[in-house]
């Protein structure tokens, strides 16, 4: 459960520390904090069953409240002092089966992995080997590795006939244990369990060749699963740190990364019980459309419901153009500084006399250059295009009860009440199949070597 701590409360001394992220002396304490056993006691409540142990090590009393802590320069999160969860909570916990097998992250990672051709893909927590799964149906000559920390779960994986090696990624060395290197390492929604995350990407980029690819996933904390920040899910022990496009920014290039390329999940249908009270909160479309569906068809408190049953009568499983829970990145390694004989980097060298092999390979250069730029400017123009079409729509779903008495007025006849709410309903399913063309656009755009530029306003 959060707290907001006053600020005259908070000592002095530990207000400000280092953010592991960015490594600024910007990270700062805010007022909220958790009460570890208010935690673990609502987790009792949803059916997990913990040790005697589990629960006196994770108590207020042992332990203290924590602190939320965010950087000022990044906006990652830390909650202080750092509590991660033992293989007892996790244990409990993943009694509940609140994991899902199917991932929009699965989804897409398997769509850049394809585009790689990998011969070796390691997959670090890998769980129960569900991605695993995936992966090895949609690419079945490729050598697939999980590397998990708890036993139990890499049990259920091996007996899916999935090759799981055991080791401890809070260990700086734990990347050694492996004799070879990946083509593509994956780490779907494990960087915010751990105590050094920075350590773990390191880790990743040791993993991986000179020329490999990174995925990871985490919880986006600039999305909706930021504005709620009571959710069980994203509290001490079992999340302690808070991830976003700029603390991947700031973190993945120090721990030997470049070329970071951020991918945005829409709502999934799973999600949609928890979250629709936040979109309708917000001013975004659904809300704006759901509003003027209640007012059209006397639906009262109901638009967002009268909405999911829309899109779940369509078979619709995402909802786009609203925001998400998940932030999916992929980033190469830098490449390495390699020392000369003269004991000057490679970069410092003579530049050699022109020859015709070089001349023509700037030329090819060239052209991929400003075929990109140019695929990219169509590609801009088709966004821009999207987005000016959703403008109108949620113009017209706004005209459509412009002037209309307020929702509690019955005089509307049935009919015309009919009439107006198949018209918004039509306008629901048009924005949101323009907001996926949208999304798929700005994937298409960001999967080329270029600095990333964002299709959507």
């Amino acid at each position: 459960m959060i707290m907001h701590t006053p600020a005259h409360e908070i000592t002095s001394a530990t207000q400000v520390l280092t953010c592991p992220a960015c490594g600024n002396d910007t990270l700062a304490v805010t007022d909220e904090s958790v009460n570890l056993d208010q935690i673990m006691k609502r987790w009792r409540d949803h059916g997990a069953a913990f040790s005697a142990e589990t629960l006196a090590r994770y108590s207020t009393r042992e332990l203290g409240p924590l602190h939320l802590y965010t950087c000022r320069t990044c906006q990652f999160g830390q909650y202080q002092p750092i509590v991660v969860g033992n293989a007892d909570f996790y244990g409990a916990i993943g009694q509940i089966e609140y994991y899902t097998e199917n991932k929009w992250e699965f989804d897409r990672s398997i769509e850049f992995i394809r585009r790689e051709r990998p011969h070796t893909v390691i997959d670090v927590g890998c769980g129960s080997g569900f991605f695993l799964d995936q992966l090895r149906k949609a690419m079945p000559s490729i050598k697939l590795v999980g590397i998990e920390i708890n036993e139990a779960a890499a049990s259920q994986a091996r007996a899916r006939g999935h090759h799981v090696e055991v080791l401890d990624w809070d260990r700086e060395d734990f990347a050694q244990a492996l004799p070879f290197k990946a083509d593509v390492v994956v780490c779907h929604q494990v960087l915010e369990h751990v105590q050094n995350p920075i350590q773990l990407l390191k880790s990743i980029r040791t993993m991986l060749t000179e020329s490999g690819l990174a995925v990871i996933s985490t919880p986006d904390s600039e999305g909706l699963v930021g504005r709620q920040s009571d959710s069980l899910t994203e509290q001490p022990p079992h999340h302690v740190t808070k991830w976003n496009e700029a603390a991947f920014r700031a973190a993945l290039p120090r721990a030997g990364f470049r070329a970071v390329r951020a991918y945005y999940e829409p709502l999934p249908k799973i999600l949609w019980p928890g979250y629709f009270p936040t979109i309708w909160q917000a001013n975004g479309w659904p809300s704006i459309v759901g509003r003027a569906a209640a007012q059209a068809g006397n639906l009262g408190g109901e638009g967002m419901n009268w909405l999911a049953s829309l899109l779940e009568q369509r078979g619709i499983s995402y909802l786009h153009g609203a925001g998400g829970h998940t932030i999916l990145v992929t980033a190469r390694p830098q490449a390495s500084q390699r020392i000369a004989a003269t004991g000057r980097d490679a970069s410092e060298q003579p530049t050699p006399s022109s020859s015709l092999p070089s001349l023509v390979g700037e030329l090819v250069a060239k052209i991929k250059a400003r075929r990109a730029a140019a695929r990219l400017r169509h590609l801009q123009r088709s966004a821009q295009a999207l987005v000016e079409s959703v403008d109108a729509f949620i113009a017209e779903a706004q005209s459509l009860t412009a002037g209309q008495a307020p929702e509690s007025d019955h005089q509307a006849g049935p009919a015309v009440r009919q009439t107006t709410l198949d018209a918004l309903a039509q306008i629901a399913l048009e924005i949101n199949e323009r907001y996926e063309r949208l999304d798929a656009l700005e994937r298409s755009a960001l999967s080329d070597e270029q600095p990333r530029a964002r299709l959507r306003r």
